[in-house]
């Protein structure tokens, strides 16, 4: 892959777009991925350009440069798509403009965002923690939770649960995790979490289990009031429990 180590790789398609799993519900497969956006930044262009004849001993054909090009875009654009199980065809695609930040990397070592399906919505966040919910049949936009645009090197969440009526969001950066209404992005409660949220117990009775880089914390899932906590820190960041 391409990062500013290896600048070069950019002309040759290896501008990367993300790891987001893809997500099967009721004969539809839903993606996540995002694309460069923005002007490129001419400075680096510049040296990313100056940097590549010097290698290559000759310019950049168009395709190449585009990739290059690509590669020194600041931001990038949120894409959700969703597409026919059976047939391949795209029945909707969703894109949110200068979202995040274009990270670029010759290697990722944390989590990949996963969607939710759940209850008719569809809920996807970004490796910078921002949130977008959609109606899972029709992709029009229910409500957005805008953190930022940077994203930090190898710190992305595992991707939101449902508990009841809920939707439990997972955070990075020793940010409050939240808890928030599925279909209105209401917030119901926020308390100290991490990377990768558990739901598990009877309807009406779910418990929230945090983990990820500090030591795991249980909430009841419909108040927020913490239940217990342990002392020992889980060590690592690119793993996932069940």
């Amino acid at each position: 892959g391409v990062d500013s180590r290896y600048t070069n790789r950019a002309a040759f398609g290896t501008v990367c777009g993300g790891s987001g799993t893809p997500v099967v519900a009721d004969g539809r497969v839903y993606l996540f991925h995002y694309v460069p956006s923005g002007e490129p930044d001419a400075k680096l262009l510049e040296k990313v350009l100056a940097d590549f004849e010097k290698q290559q001993k000759r310019k950049p054909s168009p395709v190449e440069r585009e990739g290059l090009v690509d590669f020194c875009r600041p931001f990038a654009d949120t894409i959700v798509s969703c597409f026919d199980a059976q047939t391949g065809a795209l029945l909707w695609s969703a894109r949110f403009p200068l979202l995040s930040g274009n990270f670029q990397t010759h290697k990722w070592r944390g989590l990949n965002p996963t969607a939710l399906v759940a209850d008719g919505v569809l809920i996807a966040n970004d490796y910078a923690n921002n949130w977008v919910a959609l109606d899972a049949i029709t992709g029009n936009v229910l409500w957005t939770i805008r953190r930022r645009q940077k994203v930090e090197s190898n710190q992305a969440t595992l991707g939101a649960v449902r508990a009841g009526s809920l939707a439990i969001l997972p955070s990075i950066g020793g940010e409050p995790s939240k808890a928030v209404d599925l279909k209105t992005g209401k917030l119901a409660w926020q308390q100290p979490g991490g990377r990768q949220a558990l739901v598990w117990g009877k309807p009406g009775a779910e418990r929230v289990l945090f983990i990820g880089g500090k030591a795991p914390i249980c909430y009841e899932a419909a108040t927020g009031k913490q239940l217990w906590t342990m002392s020992e820190n889980l060590v690592g960041s690119s793993g996932s429990a069940a």
